[in-house]
């Protein structure tokens, strides 16, 4: 697994970039912070260019409170040090002004983690801290207050959010995984009602790690670390087109048979490197790692369809709007749409969890991908390079039928339009 940098100025210049890249806050908006077990406090500085930031620009006191640095912190500075004192397992934050949480802060509204499993286990519950002014002592105390509460992430109001962690990759998954949850609570306003997870008993269950046992030798050899590195090029280009998330969404190739790779658990989706994947055969995995919560749905489809090759499972956010208020993705509006994924499923989240084979059955050439309720979607395909082409469609159709509804309605294409695709 990859690292942010061995300092924790190198570790907030690389996050920051991160974070300035998937357009999570502005140039000159937001700051991040790590308080190590020495008492020393790093932060970025005020009025500095966040997309381009140095290790050298890093604000730093020592355990004395002595400063160094070539600019000043951030005049948010007095925030993060109540939170610190607040909560002493917190040792990095995270503060942003990624759009769609800023929409619930002014809004006066906090996302609902409910609409999926995935956002209850990364996120847990979400704090909302009343408006003070920026930089202010009474900003830190409602802040603070708030954290005291055992709160992870607290939305300010007419503001943005925080995050804290114990280091500064946890904060910083905690507010993604927010923000992505917020955008899919959005767009699913354009569809229908939310169904939220509700039983207690399934979000324990969708927890419950799925390991195996051990696999005493594991297989190599130039086509399996080829598979490896391909799996994670199209993980990270997901990442990079916002179709997986921090440690959300997996993916899956299979070796042969019933051998296949999979993501682990609980690792930075951009952090993965090849050797990261978790090789699983006969039921059994390689030792020392965490699999995927999806590995018992991708080991059924790999059992039920040899022609399956490649699966991804995925929290898209348009995708995920239609999952959490149980529409249909009606893919007969656009050619391309409907040649790639023809018939679109749907399934709920007790099955996916308890019965991964009922799933799996709905698995066709002629519906190559399903939607599960309150978690996503799930594609395949016979290479690597297609399971992600569906899945890559699938979320664009998804947004281009959201806004199509926002500007007055569908038009399908027309039956005898439809008989000639299925020709091709």
């Amino acid at each position: 697994m990859k690292t942010y940098g061995s300092t924790p100025a190198e570790q907030i210049v690389t996050l920051m970039k991160r974070i300035y890249d998937q357009g999570l806050t502005s140039l000159s908006g937001g700051n991040l912070s790590i308080f190590d077990e020495d008492n020393n406090f790093w932060i970025t500085p005020t009025s500095i260019d966040k997309g381009n930031l140095r290790a050298e620009d890093i604000a730093h006191f020592n355990k004395t409170g002595e400063f160094s640095g070539n600019h000043r912190p951030s005049s948010e500075y007095p925030f993060h040090w109540a939170i610190y004192k607040a909560r002493k397992d917190i040792r990095a934050i995270v503060h942003a002004h990624s759009p769609a949480l800023i929409a619930f802060s002014i809004a006066g509204k906090v996302p609902n983690q409910r609409i999926s499993p995935v956002y209850m286990e990364i996120c847990g519950e979400i704090g909302f801290a009343p408006y003070a002014p920026p930089g202010s002592q009474r900003l830190g105390e409602v802040i603070a207050e708030k954290f005291a509460e055992g709160h992870n992430i607290v939305i300010l109001e007419n503001h943005g959010v925080v995050a804290g962690g114990p280091d500064l990759i946890t904060a910083y998954q905690r507010m993604e995984s927010l923000e992505f949850a917020a955008r899919t609570a959005i767009q699913a306003q354009n569809l229908g009602k939310i169904n939220y997870v509700q039983e207690e008993a399934l979000i324990n269950e969708w927890k419950t790690p799925q390991n195996l046992n051990p696999l005493k030798k594991i297989p190599n050899s130039i086509e399996i670390q080829s598979k490896r590195e391909k799996l994670i090029e199209i993980i990270h280009r997901a990442n990079k087109h916002h179709l997986l998330f921090s440690i959300s969404g997996s993916a899956s190739a299979r070796i042969k048979n019933l051998d296949f790779l999979i993501t682990p658990h609980g690792i930075d989706r951009v952090l993965l490197e090849p050797d990261d994947l978790v090789y699983v055969s006969n039921k059994q995995q390689e030792q020392g790692k965490t699999t995927s919560r999806m590995l018992a749905l991708h080991s059924e489809i790999y059992k039920q369809h040899p022609d399956v090759q490649a699966i991804i499972t995925a929290q898209a956010p348009y995708l995920t709007a239609f999952a959490i208020t149980n529409t249909l993705l009606d893919t007969r509006y656009i050619p391309e749409s409907y040649m790639l994924l023809r018939k679109v499923e749907q399934l709920s989240l007790t099955d996916t969890i308890r019965s991964p084979e009922k799933v799996a059955q709905k698995i066709t050439k002629e519906s190559p991908a399903v939607m599960i309720g309150n978690l996503g979607i799930v594609v395949t395909g016979e290479n690597i390079l297609k399971a992600y082409d569906r899945l890559e469609v699938s979320e664009l159709t998804a947004r281009s039928y959201i806004e199509a509804q926002i500007l007055g309605g569908l038009k399908p294409i027309n039956t005898k339009e439809i008989q000639r695709l299925n020709w091709l």
